[in-house]
């Protein structure tokens, strides 16, 4: 099965408005970005909790991101 690259909506900057972030799935981590730039690149640990691989996401962020794309899994 091959996996293909989604979209997730978050309130990325608390501002009240969505962005749109594309997550583009890479075997056991995601690559995140918002307007063609890389935000992280992230996968889920042993607990079953996300964890940055690299990039610069503050932490808020990663969970608000983890959570829709378990949402989006079905996960």
């Amino acid at each position: 099965m091959r996996s293909t690259s989604f979209n997730v909506y978050i309130d990325l900057f608390n501002k009240g408005e969505f962005n749109e972030i594309l997550v583009i799935p890479h075997r056991t981590k995601f690559s995140v970005l918002l307007d063609d730039r890389k935000l992280a690149t992230i996968e889920k640990n042993k607990e079953n909790s996300w964890v940055k691989v690299e990039g610069s996401m503050p932490g808020e962020q990663l969970e608000q991101i983890g959570n829709m794309i378990n949402l989006k899994l079905g996960a």
